[in-house]
């Protein structure tokens, strides 16, 4: 039977709620109403560039919440399935804790990858350029 210590429960919940605490979820969720009521007036396509950042600024929150709620929701039932196999002493569900376990963390990972880099250009393109040194025993590597 799989133990909450072998999961890492408390770190994956420590890694959500630092998400939450980043983006500041209460804040957020305002900012989302104000942009849905924005997004509803009739005046807003009039101006076609401001409306387009609207929405696309109301897809992004709407976006980050349903992922960090999701992955409240996850973690909750990865407890609740847990518990229960726990309680009943079901060594069968450890293939099902396993696997949500699994999708638990890639989609914490991804989620927390989209947070971090949530700055102002991180939604830009970018080009690298990657150059030889000085030439010799330096640019033999590349």
């Amino acid at each position: 039977m799989i133990s909450e210590t072998q999961l890492n429960l408390d770190d994956l919940k420590r890694r959500i709620d630092s998400l939450r605490t980043k983006i500041n979820l209460d804040q957020l969720k305002e900012e989302k109403q104000k942009l849905e009521f924005e997004s509803g007036e009739p005046t807003l396509w009039q101006d076609e560039a401001n409306a387009k950042k609207v929405m696309s600024n109301l897809a992004q929150i709407r976006d980050l919440i349903d992922s960090i709620e999701g992955l409240t929701s996850e973690i909750k039932n990865l407890e609740e399935l847990l518990d229960l196999a726990s309680k009943s002493n079901d060594d069968s569900l450890d293939g099902d804790i396993t696997i949500l376990k699994e999708t638990l963390e890639k989609h914490l990972e991804k989620v927390e990858l989209v947070t971090y880099l949530s700055g102002k250009y991180d939604s830009s393109e970018a080009i690298l350029t990657i150059k030889a040194g000085q030439g010799g025993t330096e640019a033999m590597d590349w």
